[in-house]
């Protein structure tokens, strides 16, 4: 990887390194450094980075959501931190193309691309040893997932939670689902959760009716610790 190439990398995601071996190992892919001795690979760089992604979106988190609740937040760090998030930085910023690998890996992976997210951030924390520096990057690349409108609602799926929750528990649970009226349509369903009160829920759909009876249900009894004031 030349001068140029380096360079052309470091404008693209705003920060010059230091050591440049740091930005070409993060860009260095286990099955290159198997063909070609004196690499190293991006591994250890994610490692790392992993950590500080998690460190960064979850402090943004919790002062965007001050009275959130640790459920809550570490839902919506779930859906931001991961591979697809990831993955849709390193394609709109065209970096995959820099990635160094051998010549029989021809497909560039969502997992592969979330990877190399991570060991960028690892290796602008190790540059720079400076965590402002690297929340730069990661909040500037993130802010669309970090600034979406998130609420209980549109980050849950109340009946899959439930079906956990009872498994867990070790406890029986059942769902009834009927179409109550045809147009427009409507349905109702009831919830039993062994040594519970059931729950109800109406809705336009089976889905839909399934899972207000369930938010129902983990909501009365806050089965999830979902409740907060916001």
């Amino acid at each position: 990887m030349n001068d140029i190439i380096v360079e052309l990398i470091e404008k693209t995601i705003g920060y010059t390194f230091a050591d440049k071996e740091l930005l070409i190992s993060a860009l260095t892919h286990s099955s290159f450094t198997n063909e070609h001795i004196g690499y190293e690979s991006y591994e250890r760089l994610e490692y790392i980075g992993d950590s500080v992604v998690s460190l960064i979106v979850a402090k943004y988190l919790f002062y965007r959501f001050p009275y959130a609740n640790q459920g809550f937040l570490s839902k919506i760090r779930s859906i931001i931190i991961s591979e697809k998030s990831f993955a849709e930085v390193i394609a709109r910023l065209g970096l995959e193309k820099y990635l160094r690998v051998s010549d029989t890996l021809t497909v560039i992976s969502p997992r592969l691309k979330g990877d190399i997210f991570e060991s960028i951030v690892g290796a602008i924390f190790i540059d720079s040893n400076d965590i402002t520096k690297t929340a730069e990057f990661v909040l500037c690349n993130l802010k669309n997932k970090l600034n979406a409108e998130y609420n209980v609602d549109n980050i849950t799926d109340y009946k899959s939670s439930l079906f956990e929750y009872a498994a867990k528990k070790g406890i029986k649970l059942s769902i009834n689902t009927e179409k109550i009226k045809d147009h427009p349509p409507l349905f109702r369903s009831t919830i039993d959760l062994e040594g519970y009160n059931g729950s109800q829920g109406e809705g336009n759909s089976k889905k839909k009716a399934e899972q207000e009876a369930a938010k129902a249900l983990i909501f009365r009894e806050n089965l999830l610790n979902l409740n907060f004031v916001y």
